[in-house]
């Protein structure tokens, strides 16, 4: 399917073309006014457009243990920034991280608290 948005005298402004959804879903550009569609998960209806991008951790021993989900851009630096302080219910950790899609790589350590 597409959509355009078009000028009170039909010129066209802005498209996007975009395939089949479900129940629920919603595509957007982002950053807001960016010229690439994403899928808006949560979907975002009547706020700027966010993507997240998630992630499934396999762990070995799940047993109720606490993991701090940390991100740094730079696998050599030391500025590691909080994500998420998840605790292991089952053998997957699951996480959304806002930032990555913006980032042409982003890297993840699990410290146990």
């Amino acid at each position: 399917d597409a959509i355009g948005l078009y000028t009170p005298s039909g010129v066209l402004v802005d498209s996007v073309v975009f395939g089949s959804q479900g129940d629920d879903q919603s595509h957007g550009c982002w950053p807001d006014g960016g010229s690439v569609s994403f899928a808006m998960s949560p979907p975002t209806p009547g706020s700027s457009n966010l993507v997240y991008v998630g992630y499934m951790i396999p762990i070995p021993d799940p047993s109720n243990d606490v993991y701090r989900v940390e991100a740094n851009d730079d696998l050599l630096g030391t500025n590691w920034i909080l994500i998420d302080v998840i605790t292991s219910e089952n053998d997957i950790l699951t996480f959304t991280d806002s930032n990555a899609a913006s980032l042409p790589e982003r890297f993840y350590r699990l410290l146990v608290e």
